[in-house]
């Protein structure tokens, strides 16, 4: 049998009702189709799994970055409900920071949703005025990130659901190294250096930036919305 549960599922709930001859398929959503994409994103965040509803970690006043994966399928659509949800917020400002991979066509996507009032920056890893220090990694190496994250109160990254990286080496916020300075993505993804003397948790930055929740969303075998 197979579920695609329409709220988040507990595994260690389930497990123990299994028989042993019961084979269970969890479907992600590759199979699924998102009919109202906005709307959804716009649903998940005001009941996220595991945290409350969004709204309630954003203040009067705070500025707010959206870091948003450029592969993420329908990511107009997807980044329309997320500036609806931080809209419905007390927040002062909004960034949207793309990362640098995107195409011009996708770019020209998020600006047009995202309209006059929010700031659209593409992020770049070699321009050291557009980062700013976020801190040492374990072994003392300076992590640069993009500006507008360091500098948000609340900063809300969107990836494209993907299999877990088989090196347990990626950030499953997708906010490093994809969004640091160009020094640091040299040495995450080329470093010659010892183990010792490597990125011991690739985490690092999402818990020191402060990420509170992420949105992951999961493409469908056609490339839309799961």
């Amino acid at each position: 049998m197979s579920t695609q549960p329409s709220h988040p599922l507990n595994f260690s709930e389930i497990v123990p009702r299994l028989k042993g001859d019961d084979l269970w398929e969890y479907d992600c959503g590759s199979k699924g189709h998102c009919e109202s994409v906005a709307d959804e994103v716009f649903q998940a965040l005001q009941r996220p799994s595991d945290f409350p509803p969004m709204g309630a970690a954003i203040v009067s006043g705070d500025r707010v970055a959206i870091a948003v994966d450029p592969n993420t399928p329908q990511v107009a659509e997807v980044l329309r409900g997320a500036l609806n949800a931080v809209r419905a917020t007390e927040a002062s400002d909004i960034d949207v920071v793309v990362g640098d991979e995107a195409t011009e066509e996708t770019l020209a996507e998020i600006k047009q949703v995202a309209g006059d009032v929010v700031r659209v920056i593409r992020h770049q890893p070699s321009d050291r005025e557009s980062l700013r220090y976020l801190g040492a990694d374990a072994a003392a190496h300076p992590i640069y990130l993009n500006r507008a994250l360091v500098d948000a109160d609340f900063v809300l990254p969107i990836v494209v659901g993907r299999p877990k990286d088989e090196s347990g080496l990626l950030d499953g916020t997708g906010i490093f190294p994809f969004y640091s300075d160009a020094c640091s993505r040299a040495r995450f993804f080329q470093s010659d250096e010892p183990a010792e003397e490597a990125p011991s948790d690739p985490s690092e930055p999402a818990w020191l930036l402060g990420v509170q929740i992420m949105m992951s969303v999961t493409p469908n075998n056609e490339g839309t919305v799961g």
